[in-house]
């Protein structure tokens, strides 16, 4: 998945100026716009049904919306951790961790992360995350992880402004119609396996790379 703000070299198969894409064969494109600019999303399949999307995030101009550097911001905590106003079931070397073990544990809820501080959210029981919606910190790292059958199946995952990522493993419907909304950074999601049903991308905020590999 590529969007035009980012000011890295463009992936293969997509024009610089954002005015067109080149779809090889078998490989279907999908097209999404956000304010101002237009995001070209590609997402090439292969026999075994696996499904990857893909973008650069090489060097920019330092100090500008989507450089290199803004991309892959990954701030160390600034806030001490607030247990009242997040999940966090623990905040260990500066770091949200929010535990869906159990099945069904977390299902329907809404998962929201510290706002000072990375986060990491951890799905590893059956259906442990079906339909949450996990709400990323604003300006700090965020990584949910879900590694059971249909652990985060229908959920969705909201990138703040900060490197985000979601993995899927464990099953083919570890993210069965999971729904990945790519933050303002580098926004990855990584699949272990490929799934049932594609987990959608959402590229409407993103000025960085918003990728699905492996899916």
């Amino acid at each position: 998945m590529v969007n035009p703000a980012y000011d890295g070299p463009a992936s293969a198969g997509a024009s610089t100026e954002g005015t067109s894409a080149d779809v090889t064969p078998g490989s279907a494109a999908q097209t999404s716009s956000g304010p101002g600019a237009t995001s070209n999303v590609t997402e090439e399949g292969s026999s075994s049904g696996s499904g990857e999307a893909s973008s650069s995030s090489e060097t920019g101009s330092p100090g500008t919306t989507g450089s290199a550097m803004a991309c892959a911001a990954a701030p160390p905590a600034d806030a001490p951790c607030n247990a009242e106003e997040s999940d966090c079931d623990s905040c260990d070397d500066g770091v949200c961790t929010i535990e869906c073990m159990g099945n069904q544990e977390c299902a329907g809820r809404s998962l929201l992360c510290a706002a000072g501080m990375p986060c990491e959210v951890r799905c590893a029981g059956e259906q442990s995350c079906s339909q949450a919606t996990v709400v990323c910190p604003p300006g700090h790292a965020c990584e949910v992880r879900c590694v059971a059958h249909q652990a985060c199946s229908q959920s969705v995952v909201q990138c703040g402004d900060a490197a985000c990522s979601m993995h899927c493993s464990g099953s083919s419907q570890a993210c069965y119609q999971g729904s990945f909304e790519c933050g303002a950074a580098d926004s990855t999601m990584t699949c272990g396996q490929a799934q049932d049903a594609l987990p959608g991308l959402d590229a409407g905020r993103s000025r960085c790379a918003c990728t699905a590999t492996g899916c």
